[in-house]
């Protein structure tokens, strides 16, 4: 009699003929727990059944506010944010397509409700970013969605950088903290904790935040006057525990490679911006890791960093435009150096 044919016996069957790698294993795991008991719809159908579970919440909360049943009193609006917020948690559990998208609209409502009533009774915006992080310790293991579970996480961070805002006298000595604290996170999830699914919308959401961070203080940044080195110093810092991390679990990143990716990093953090600093660092371990997420969201605010650095640089149109070309030049003498080391060639 065969013997039944689990998910494990199929992984094991692949490792062993080597079609698949050793690291992918737990993105496969979480893609197949993820879509365990889902439909195969289409995506136009489950796009329209999504935009049909966010209308409907909003109807609900438009309506709750015309029949002047939404309190404007701190506690009370805080009260229904937690009730907002134990009526998706039971809905989640549905595996309906709709009730999920409706379970994440409610929650998403019952947070704005419980944070902005929280920030009313204590009349500051100070509780706001601790109350995020106790919803998000207090529901991370229980609202299973991974959606929500990134946004839960990546809220933290954001309501952390606008409440920094209000004191720009402290962003300079504050910043590297929030940078270490979410290059720290990102790791455990990441790279320490990697076997477990379930924390990787964590990591997703503190590399985003890693992202984030910068860019929000970035366009502002006249009227904060930070001097940026100290974070600047903090993500170098993060960047070379990653180029270590890197040649210790890859041979072809020993020796020479190390020494030039140590060089080019030391050389970023002198000229460059926090945010550059952030986004190659995340392509550099989306590219180790095999994680084409990371790899995606770095390409896409590189460019981002790009112009908003040139941008807010105090020099005439003209020396930026040099800089651009002399930076570019420099980048392509890097590459054609770089191509012809047998080390490069192995691993193209």
């Amino acid at each position: 009699m065969r013997e039944p044919l689990t998910m494990k016996g199929v992984l094991d069957g692949l490792l062993e003929r080597n079609l698949i790698a050793a690291d992918e294993v737990p993105g496969i795991v979480q893609h197949l727990q993820e879509r365990a008991g889902e439909t195969a719809l289409p995506w136009f159908v489950r796009t329209l059944v999504t935009l049909g579970a966010w209308t409907a919440a909003v109807c609900f909360v438009v309506f709750l506010a015309i029949a002047d049943l939404l309190p404007h009193d701190g506690s009370a609006l805080a009260a229904w944010g937690l009730l907002f917020i134990g009526g998706a948690l039971g809905l989640q559990y549905l595996r309906n397509l709709f009730c999920k998208q409706l379970a994440l609209a409610l929650s998403s409502g019952g947070h704005a409700m419980l944070l902005w009533g929280l920030a009313k009774v204590f009349d500051g915006f100070g509780v706001v970013p601790c109350a995020a992080a106790v919803l998000c310790a207090v529901l991370y293991p229980f609202y299973r969605e991974p959606l929500h579970r990134f946004l839960s996480t990546l809220l933290v961070p954001v309501m952390a950088v606008a409440w920094l805002m209000k004191y720009p006298e402290s962003m300079t000595a504050l910043l590297p903290a929030l940078f270490l604290l979410e290059m720290a996170l990102m790791g455990a999830a990441l790279v320490a904790w990697r076997d477990e699914p379930a924390l990787r919308s964590a990591g997703y959401a503190m590399a985003a935040a890693l992202l984030l961070t910068p860019l929000l203080v970035l366009l502002p940044q006249e009227r904060f006057h930070i001097v940026w080195w100290p974070s600047s110093a903090t993500l170098g810092a993060g960047a070379l525990a990653l180029i270590h991390y890197l040649s210790k679990s890859a041979r072809a990143f020993r020796g020479e490679p190390a020494a030039w990716a140590v060089a080019g990093t030391v050389a970023l953090a002198a000229v460059s911006t926090p945010g550059l600093l952030a986004a190659g660092g995340l392509l550099a371990l989306g590219y180790a890791l095999r994680e084409r997420k990371l790899e995606g969201l770095s390409l896409l605010f590189i460019p981002i960093f790009l112009f908003v650095f040139y941008y807010h640089l105090d020099l005439t149109l003209l020396r930026k435009s040099y800089l651009l070309a002399a930076s570019g030049a420099v980048l392509l003498l890097i590459r054609a150096v770089i191509v012809r080391r047998p080390w490069a060639k192995e691993a193209l």
